[in-house]
């Protein structure tokens, strides 16, 4: 514990997927306006939290780290980001975080496929260090997560570990995490730090770029654009994830759903109708290798440009549960999931 007089030490950011990322990328320029008096006063949840964090700390006393997906998303946001993709065991992330006299560490939410997050909990609980945990989606609350939820929350030999503080984006997630053993008093919501972000930034999207990649797709201004974001729940199967859907069986329906003119994915003709499958950055690109490549509508497999870039370059987004949905729905573009998912109302706490 920190003295009245001492210093409130250095404090680490870390993520591992694509979802944790954007949540740190969000709070890291959050903790930095903050810092340098950019950032406006409030006293809303996130704000307080922005304040806690910030509090007697320069911008020289944040590290961010990252492994797998979101190492490169960090890095390409023009970050310094210290790669931990060989920190696994508790032993070493002890020793990072006693080197670097690590005080506070905020950290995504992480899947049964990478327990890194739940092991910082750990280490950090032994050292007397408080920690954060940021939901990045609201995917919590839907039926289909809260069956595994607690595996979220649990190391690889099953032992539960919390967060001192776990930060939910609406009161619907909040409730699904009191609903799997979660202690009330220690869920704040906070609202979703990265639509703030991803609004802002889809509204400076300079037009040549969006018209570009669109063109690279082979689209006309006539053609009708779908673009079908995937997500990995094959690979996240093999880890034991059970889901009652399957990424390729949905985009299978969509394709025959665009072939019989069905109007809630297209209102155009197959002959005009052009699906781009963006893969999710834990997905391999070979799994779409058998989609068919001589039957309308047109389909290929493409990660070109950022998430708001394609988003604006397509006409409609269509997709499972994904972010790129709640991202699209947040901007006024249409977006449509498969399931019983609602990406606008995802979208609404901002």
């Amino acid at each position: 514990m920190n003295g009245p007089n001492e210093q409130p030490g250095t404090l680490l950011l870390f993520a591992r997927d694509p979802g944790s990322a954007n949540q740190v990328l969000a709070l890291y320029e959050m903790l930095t306006d903050q810092i340098s008096g950019a950032r406006p006063d409030s006293d809303s949840p996130v704000a307080s939290l922005v304040r806690r964090l910030a509090t007697g700390r320069s911008i020289s006393d944040i590290r961010v780290a990252a492994s797998r997906a979101a190492l490169a998303l960090l890095g390409d946001a023009g970050i310094a980001v210290e790669d931990w993709d060989s920190v696994r065991d508790i032993d070493a992330i002890s020793a990072r975080l006693a080197d670097g006299q690590v005080a506070e560490i905020v950290t995504g939410l992480s899947d049964r496929d990478d327990r890194t997050p739940q092991k910082l909990w750990f280490a950090a609980k032994a050292l007397g260090a408080r920690t954060t945990a940021l939901l990045d989606d609201t995917t919590v609350a839907h039926r289909m997560a809260r069956a595994d939820l607690d595996q979220r929350f649990r190391l690889p030999d099953g032992e539960l570990v919390l967060p001192s503080v776990i930060a939910a984006i609406d009161d619907q997630s909040r409730n699904a995490l009191i609903a799997a053993g979660i202690t009330a008093d220690t869920i704040t919501v906070i609202g979703h730090l990265h639509i703030h972000r991803f609004r802002r930034i889809a509204a400076d999207m300079p037009e040549d770029s969006v018209r570009a990649l669109r063109e690279s797709w082979g689209a006309q201004d006539s053609d009708h654009v779908v673009l079908f974001a995937s997500e990995p729940l094959r690979e996240m199967a093999a880890e034991g994830k059970q889901r009652d859907v399957d990424e390729l069986a949905v985009l299978t329906d969509l394709l025959e759903r665009i072939r019989v003119g069905d109007p809630i994915t297209t209102n155009r003709e197959p002959d005009s109708t052009i699906v781009v499958v963006r893969p999710h950055p834990r997905e391999d690109d070979s799994k779409f290798a058998a989609l068919p490549h001589d039957m309308k509508p047109r389909t290929l497999v493409s990660r070109d440009g950022s998430s708001a870039q394609a988003i604006l370059a397509a006409d409609t987004v269509v997709g499972i549960s994904s972010m790129m949905l709640v991202e699209a729905a947040s901007i006024g573009r249409p977006a449509h999931s498969m399931i019983d998912f609602d990406p606008a109302a995802a979208a609404c706490p901002f």
